[in-house]
């Protein structure tokens, strides 16, 4: 085989890998596809210096072409036919290869017959991967069947409970127009407010009675003096966005009818949350300010949020740091925002809570640790609370800092001394609010 064969090779070889790791790489796009280009380049050059004007040579200009596209254009479809494209190019080159070398079978070289089978195995493995990726992208609940929480509309029986010295109701519904319409109360004497707790879990499953760390935060929320109410929402894909922010309204209306028979204070309503559970609170206070955000939410004055770990911006949301979480976050939002490219996903876009930040808006406290998360989103937050004038507090784990993950054990003063800190910010945000 002469060396332009080779070369050829070389090249479609990086061409096939990156037609796998564009479909990964879904926060780092641009780089995927600009990175994939010059290969693509030398590649249509040698076939056309070899004369070869193939299918192999027009699968290599369309890799050309449908990359320059998809930098300029960002468009799901483009952005498919250049992923199809790259794979042909390398698995035609890939068989091209194993044709040219079938002879090596009738020499006696073992080297030589074990880079065969290799190379048959690659060919094996780069389909089987590629038909997943593609599988996924047009299925992505595949890839969290049995992971998501159950839907249901009947609910065991409330009971009353003693909680770390508190009292607790379990099980109380707010309403039926949607599952999992069901939430925990946990009350103290002479409340200055009610804290609403959203669990976190992706908008794919999780609990309101789940022994999470928040529930090291809820202690401190009644220590100080607030209710806690930790509420259950419907879950994607059965039920999309808005439906929890539309839960959420329900339940505030439910608390604000039966207050004094759950004996809690409603005049003061800090919404609280982690994961997707920040999400629905801070878009709930986002939509409670301007009706334009979403329509059908009453105007409910907030007095304050805390959320830990929340996606401001969602059609960024593939953008947390780790390229496994970006991965997993991606087809997560696209079962709750819908299955359309996140970033051309207009539903996701009209999601985004920071064109709605206003200096009307309500005093945050927000923290987030530095790896899998959204520490950057969340700094750009800050950076628009400071531009409003919104009173607000923040802890952010640097990159040097050894608790990496908040959600996971940011919460917990047992296994974190971090989390101490964070704790203490709970503390002082809810004496903010003191009369």
């Amino acid at each position: 085989m002469n060396n332009k064969s080779d070369y050829s090779y070389v090249s479609s070889t990086v061409i096939w890998i990156m037609s796998l790791l564009s479909g990964y790489l879904t926060a780092h796009r641009v780089f995927s596809v600009g990175f994939t280009l010059p290969f693509a380049l030398w590649y249509v050059f040698l076939q056309n210096r070899k004369k070869e004007k193939g299918i192999r040579f027009i699968s290599g200009c369309l890799v050309l072409v449908s990359g320059i596209a998809d930098l300029v254009f960002h468009h799901p479809v483009i952005f498919t036919v250049f992923r199809a494209s790259a794979f042909l190019t390398g698995f035609l080159e890939g068989v091209k290869k194993l044709y040219d070398t079938r002879g090596v079978w009738k020499k006696v070289f073992p080297s030589e017959h074990a880079k065969y089978v290799l190379r048959i195995v690659k060919c094996i493995i780069f389909t089987l991967v590629f038909i997943f990726l593609a599988v996924i992208d047009i299925y992505p609940d595949l890839l969290f069947r049995g992971q998501t929480g159950f839907n249901k509309t009947t609910y065991p029986a409330p009971e009353e409970l003693n909680w770390e010295g508190y009292a607790l109701r379990t099980n109380l519904q707010y309403g039926d127009t949607y599952p999992n319409s069901i939430f925990d109360l946990m009350t103290c004497e002479k409340p200055e407010g009610t804290v609403i707790w959203i669990h976190g879990g992706n908008y794919l499953n999780g609990d309101k009675g789940e022994e999470d760390y928040s529930r090291h935060l809820m202690l401190v929320c009644l220590e100080e003096g607030y209710d806690v109410v930790s509420m259950n929402h419907a879950f994607a894909p059965a039920y999309r966005f808005p439906v929890p922010l539309l839960q959420l309204d329900e339940l505030i209306g439910h608390l604000k009818t039966h207050e004094k028979e759950y004996g809690i204070n409603t005049k003061k309503i800090i919404l609280a949350g982690s994961g997707s559970g920040a999400d629905i609170a801070v878009q709930y206070a986002a939509a409670s300010g301007d009706p334009a955000y979403i329509d059908g939410i009453k105007e409910n004055e907030i007095a304050g949020l805390y959320l830990a770990s929340a996606l401001y911006s969602p059609q960024y949301g593939a953008d947390t740091g780790l390229v496994l979480s970006d991965y997993i976050s991606y087809h997560q939002l696209r079962e709750y925002y819908g299955k359309t490219d996140l970033g051309v996903n207009q539903t996701a876009k009209a999601a985004d809570v920071i064109p709605y930040i206003t200096p009307a808006f309500p005093p945050v406290l927000l923290s987030d640790g530095n790896t899998g998360t959204y520490g950057k989103q969340a700094r750009r937050f800050a950076e628009v609370l400071e531009e409003n004038g919104v009173p607000y507090e923040v802890l952010i784990f640097d990159s040097a800092n050894d608790n990496k993950d908040l959600l996971g054990r940011g919460f917990d003063t047992v296994y974190s001394r971090e989390a101490a800190a964070l704790h203490g910010k709970m503390i002082s945000f809810l004496r903010s609010f003191e009369e």
